[in-house]
């Protein structure tokens, strides 16, 4: 993507590299699905007019569906009396953490000296 612009029938553009600003504003703000949607339409224009890119681009979709997560689709079942702790989802980044924080190790036998 940070390769200069390039039609195939002209030279490489010195205009700005289309997308950085979207990606930069993206990467800032994750989350922001307005950012994400201007990127992608940046890069569809770009894909149009840019044959080497547009293959560039398909290779690398291609590549990510490969590692995508799935579907965000979670099915479980819980049941029958009291199960303790019970945990559901989908993708999770960081610690989990049930009750109190375990005991320090009492070491060989339950000695505490």
């Amino acid at each position: 993507m940070r390769r200069p612009f390039q039609r195939a029938d002209q030279a490489p553009s010195e205009e700005p590299i289309p997308a950085l600003r979207e990606l930069e504003a993206l990467e800032d703000h994750p989350q922001d699905t307005g950012r994400a949607q201007a990127l992608a339409d940046v890069l569809q224009r770009r894909a149009a007019h840019d044959p080497e890119f547009a293959r560039s681009l398909t290779a690398w979709l291609e590549e990510a569906k490969a590692v995508s997560t799935g579907s965000g689709d979670v099915h479980n079942t819980v049941s029958g009396g009291s199960q303790g702790n019970v945990l559901q989802v989908r993708d999770l980044h960081g610690s989990v953490t049930f009750g109190t924080p375990a005991a320090p190790d009492a070491g060989p036998a339950g000695r505490t000296d």
